[in-house]
């Protein structure tokens, strides 16, 4: 793949790259997460910001991937610093699916959802998702992934019910990522080990991901 966006004479195809291989590293605990900021602060500036809604879609995604880097770092300010950044450049082009990639105002505020989540402030989380509104038609896996960050956060502020039924509405909305993303996991096993007898469908939902 570094090869073809070398190859292809579009500076925005290299960036896209080095946005995926920074994807790749998000779970790759702190070493990984160095070299994604890495990946994310040399692709910017590579990148220049020609004015184009396209390249600013691009750059804008690579914040709002640093503002997850950051914040599996621990560090607030500086994921909240890359946010802003996105929020304003969403502003300017909107809702936007470029390069496979989709940025826009809703996209920032799902990752300023799970950016808290990371930093275990899960009261900040919910206030954050509470003023999301998901559009009809936007892509499944950052709807479902919405809905996983969202159940992780009730679930750490002993909302069982809607944790549970958050990731139901995830299931439904991005089954297959659903069933095997580890964070799901935790979740429906905290679930469990909140109550004396796990009630029918959540060992249903349990045994259908594996936990």
């Amino acid at each position: 793949m570094a090869q073809a966006a070398a190859q292809s004479g579009d500076p925005r195809q290299a960036a896209v790259e080095r946005w995926m291989r920074a994807q790749t590293s998000v779970e790759g605990g702190r070493p990984g997460v160095d070299t994604g900021l890495r990946l994310v602060n040399q692709a910017l500036k590579e990148l220049e910001d020609d004015g184009s809604s396209e390249t600013r879609a691009v750059r804008g995604a690579l914040h709002l991937k640093g503002s997850i880097l950051a914040s599996r770092q621990g560090d607030k300010d500086g994921s909240d610093a890359w946010l802003e950044e996105a929020r304003g450049m969403a502003q300017e082009t909107g809702e936007t699916r470029v390069y496979e990639l989709t940025f826009g105002p809703t996209n920032v505020e799902l990752h300023a959802v799970a950016a808290a989540a990371d930093q275990d402030k899960h009261g900040l989380a919910l206030k954050r998702a509470a003023k999301v509104e998901i559009p009809q038609d936007y892509p499944p896996g950052r709807a479902g992934h919405f809905y996983i960050d969202l159940a992780r956060a009730q679930v750490w502020t002993a909302r069982h019910d809607e944790a549970f039924e958050s990731l139901l509405k995830a299931r439904e909305t991005a089954p297959q990522m659903t069933r095997h993303h580890p964070q799901v996991h935790e979740t429906a096993a905290a679930l469990r080990r909140a109550r004396a007898r796990v009630p029918d469908p959540l060992r249903e939902f349990s045994l259908w991901c594996g936990v």
